[in-house]
């Protein structure tokens, strides 16, 4: 499966700390994007704001789709190799 988070640098950080922590069979960070800037986070985030949505396991077409709609293709794509 696929993870797609964004918020503050540390917020993020600690949130792949405790996944890293649980245990799963295989958890691996294969993308990450960093984006600096003055303006606060909610006017950063590309994803719509409060979004969030369990997909299923054959819906990767739907979350590229989701991805490509909010800039983040490059980083899918990053993520499925």
């Amino acid at each position: 499966g696929i993870i797609v988070c964004e918020g503050k640098e540390t917020s993020v950080a600690e949130y792949v700390k405790r996944l890293s922590q649980l245990r799963w069979q295989n958890f691996v960070v294969r993308g990450i994007q960093t984006v600096s800037s003055c303006e606060g986070t909610d006017r950063l985030r590309a994803l719509p704001p409060g979004h969030f949505q369990e997909l299923e396991r054959n819906d990767m077409k739907k979350l590229a789709a989701l991805c490509r709609e909010c800039g983040l293709d490059e980083l899918f794509q990053t993520a499925i190799k």
